[in-house]
């Protein structure tokens, strides 16, 4: 089958092929794009666990009523508001 373009010809030749070649390329871009998703995702849950890693490690000063100056992580701190506001 030829194609003019401009001024070149394109001369497009059909191979046949047989169904376990088909089946072996089905294979391998099915086998890319689970790579890719797999890879995306992979990349998206270790940055966010890094993030939550770094917003966990940080440490905070709290001062309830009565109480002198703690110095402790996010979370504790969380917690600790969470007790004193359910008493």
């Amino acid at each position: 089958m030829k194609m003019p373009l401009f001024i070149v010809d394109i001369e497009i030749q059909y191979h046949p092929r047989s169904r376990k070649e088909w089946m072996y390329f089905a294979a391998t871009v099915v086998s890319l794009v689970l790579c890719c998703f797999i890879a995306y995702y992979t990349v998206v849950y270790l940055k966010s666990e890094i993030k939550k890693e770094k917003i966990e490690g940080k440490k905070v000063e709290i001062r309830f009523e009565g109480q002198e100056k703690k110095t402790v992580t996010v979370k504790e701190a969380l917690d600790a508001i969470r007790e004193h506001l359910n008493k």
